[in-house]
């Protein structure tokens, strides 16, 4: 929000301000719906770096590559 205000850019803050000051409720859910759907995804790609780049960060015993067969 604070880009498309210093920038003139318009964007998806300013677009749910607007729709919010109208009450007109379509753009309003399409705009929750896509920043939680953006949310997810980089949450999951989180958790899937973390994985990728360091294994041992699971929890004792749920990495694929520790046997618990001795």
């Amino acid at each position: 929000m604070l880009a498309e205000i210093v920038f003139s850019w318009p964007g998806i803050g300013r677009y749910a301000i607007d729709s919010t000051l109208v009450a007109d409720l379509a753009p309003l859910q399409a705009v929750v719906l896509i920043v939680t759907a953006a949310t997810l995804l980089v949450n999951l790609l989180v958790d899937v770096s973390y994985y990728w780049f360091d294994p041992p960060f699971l929890a004792p015993g749920s990495s694929p590559r520790s046997s618990s067969r001795s």
